[in-house]
């Protein structure tokens, strides 16, 4: 992923994506490297071995218990669930993007960016 693509995705400003490679970078999360074809682009990838090594077992008691609580749970009434998430989470990008420009943040600015741009591919 570039630079730019990971503040389309996370809907950061350019410094603040910068900032969190540095910051990722540093702990050794993710790495740069050169793009095999465009020598002025950086590429930005993940260090999945380490992330599975030091966050897998932090997340793995809070997995156990949600897949407890969807056991509780019939097929249909998760779909229900699903459905209503999905559903709730659009109107409230719709919300999001209806504010008047004025009462944005920059970051708010880019992560609406972001959606339109997600939105325009999903089509």
């Amino acid at each position: 992923m570039t630079h730019a693509g990971l503040g389309t995705a996370t809907g950061l400003a350019p410094a603040s994506v910068s900032g969190l490679i540095d910051r990722l970078e540093r702990k050794g999360y993710a790495r740069r490297t050169q793009h095999p074809r465009d020598a002025r682009r950086v590429l930005i990838s993940a260090n999945a071995d380490r992330i599975e090594a030091e966050l897998t077992p932090l997340f793995t008691p809070w997995a156990q218990s949600l897949a407890e609580l969807y056991a509780t749970y019939t097929t249909s009434q998760l779909e229900t669930i699903c459905d209503f998430m999905t559903r709730a989470a659009a109107r409230q990008r719709a919300a999001a993007a209806a504010l008047p420009e004025s009462q944005v943040s920059a970051s708010a600015r880019n992560a609406r960016v972001a959606a339109k741009e997600r939105s325009s591919a999903s089509r």
